[in-house]
């Protein structure tokens, strides 16, 4: 509609930020690229917003919501990179208070794995909890983190949530698993790292940075010509924002 002719090509991050700046030096060394979608991750467009503003190349994330990525004098905040989704303060906020208000919760655990996303979601969760008088225990971990046994040791029996922005959604699963084994009533709470089908037990809870397009009417269109151009396969919540900062890069 744009009498465009454009080509995707793709450069695989694997959520690693050391990939992804490989990644962004090959790709400024291509000179017919003009702009990139993401990084998908916050490590990952911390680790590369500098080089793809040297070579002024525009890339517009779908999914990277640390707040610090675009504000004030972070090295990130170049004036190349965007974003088509609120950031932390949003979707924290929005975790944070659903567990005040609708599950009722007075103690809370709040991991984080020591990477920008988790952090970032991590602290803002605490930060509206705290102002809420809501007691919370903060504990750390790292993405490649396996046995959780003994962090979930240390969660109090009269725990009401536990929450998880991990970007590996077997963790969060994991840690749901064993608080059920150690006869604990804590829930789990992920944020969108964990909207996946490992992370699957009962009760659970997720959130996500973007609301699902099956539930905007809106995007119906969309949608329905995706499905029809991907027979058998599943949208996920990462889909659309995706589509829409392609839209944004093309416009």
């Amino acid at each position: 509609k744009l009498g465009l002719k454009a080509k995707i090509v793709d450069y695989d991050t694997t959520l690693d930020p050391a990939v992804a700046l490989t990644a962004s030096q090959r790709l400024v060394g291509n000179k017919s690229v003009l702009a990139a979608v993401g990084p998908a991750t916050s490590g990952g467009v911390a680790a590369t917003s500098a080089t793809l503003a040297q070579a002024s190349v525009v890339h517009v994330t779908p999914s990277a919501t640390n707040a610090a990525l675009t504000k004030g004098s972070s090295p990130t905040a170049t004036g190349f990179f965007y974003r088509v989704v609120a950031d932390d303060s949003v979707q924290g906020t929005g975790d944070a208070k659903y567990m005040v208000e609708k599950l009722n919760a007075d103690k809370v655990t709040v991991f984080d794995a020591q990477e920008p996303y988790s952090v970032g979601l991590a602290d803002t969760v605490q930060r509206y909890l705290e102002r809420r008088n809501i007691t919370v225990q903060r504990q750390s971990v790292t993405n490649s983190t396996t046995d959780f046994s003994s962090f979930v040791t240390r969660i109090a029996s009269d725990t009401d949530v536990v929450f998880t922005p991990f970007q590996v959604a077997a963790n969060a699963n994991q840690i749901a698993v064993l608080l059920k084994e150690q006869g604990k009533r804590a829930v789990v709470f992920g944020g969108d790292g964990t909207v996946d089908p490992a992370f699957k037990v009962p009760g659970s809870y997720v959130s996500n940075f973007a609301p699902d397009i099956s539930s905007v009417p809106g995007g119906k269109a969309t949608l329905d010509a995706w499905k029809k151009a991907n027979p058998g396969r599943q949208a996920d919540v990462f889909g659309h924002p995706t589509y829409g900062a392609v839209q944004a890069i093309l416009a």
